[in-house]
């Protein structure tokens, strides 16, 4: 749901709305969430799809009540309040710190993973952008994790006057979860379409990023392949409507 913007409603009218949904109404609700994601930014959809793929599997009760009380969870400490403010959702990393909570002790350790606050990162950055980069740089993080240092990284650009979109935003990752997380974090954050995030070691594969260079180009040509096709299902229904019309005559 960290997608969910108000729209025509407010943000308590839609937190109802999605609360007052059954089991099959808030899967259908969050599969449209992630199409929207796949619309915008295919690639991402894809990278992310440890975080989805559960909704492609039937139905099941234990997992439906699990998804019943995190949605609730998440409603009742005005997420949509968050994700409906712009300025609030790219200076936030909800995913992130859910993440982190999620983990246990001995798993952080393994991965050596550890969330950098974003009060700290905002640090960093402040003290190595002191102006506007060329349109075009890359960010580059090795254990890129949520994306907390390209989060605070897209701010300082905001705060210089630029657009985070106007850059190239390259995140290796080894731990699966935490990559799909940052693709996520990607597209709420507006990094625009310039964008990998690598799941891998780049030390073992030095050329991960050409890999992954790859198989962007692959999910993005794959998606124009589906829309165009949909497209032209849908003029095709159209001009088989408007024989049906024609056919038929006045009446």
């Amino acid at each position: 749901m960290t997608f969910a913007e108000p729209g025509e409603l407010d943000a308590d009218e839609l937190a109802a709305a999605i609360a007052a949904q059954n089991a099959d109404e808030l899967r259908d609700y969050q599969k449209h969430m992630w199409a929207w994601l796949w619309m915008a930014h295919p690639h991402l959809a894809h990278w992310a799809r440890p975080l989805h793929a559960w909704l492609d599997e039937p139905a099941e009760p234990t997992r439906d009540g699990a998804m019943r009380a995190t949605a609730d969870a998440a409603l009742r400490h005005g997420l949509i309040k968050l994700t409906g403010d712009r300025d609030r959702r790219q200076r936030s990393d909800i995913l992130g710190a859910l993440l982190e909570i999620l983990r246990s002790p001995s798993g952080r350790d393994g991965l050596g993973a550890f969330h950098t606050p974003l009060p700290l990162a905002d640090a960093i950055v402040h003290g190595m952008l002191s102006e506007l980069p060329p349109p075009g740089t890359p960010f580059r993080e090795p254990a890129v994790g949520s994306g907390i240092m390209f989060c605070a990284a897209a701010s300082r650009i905001r705060a210089l006057g630029g657009d985070p979109a106007n850059y190239r935003w390259r995140g290796t990752e080894l731990d699966p979860v935490a990559a799909a997380t940052c693709a996520v974090n990607a597209a709420l954050w507006g990094l625009g379409g310039d964008v990998l995030i690598m799941h891998g070691d780049e030390v073992a594969e030095p050329d991960i990023e050409q890999r992954f260079h790859r198989e962007r180009d692959a999910i993005r040509a794959h998606h124009q392949t589906t829309i165009g096709k949909v497209t032209i299902s849908r003029v095709l229904a159209g001009v088989r409507q408007l024989v049906d019309l024609a056919n038929t005559g006045p009446a």
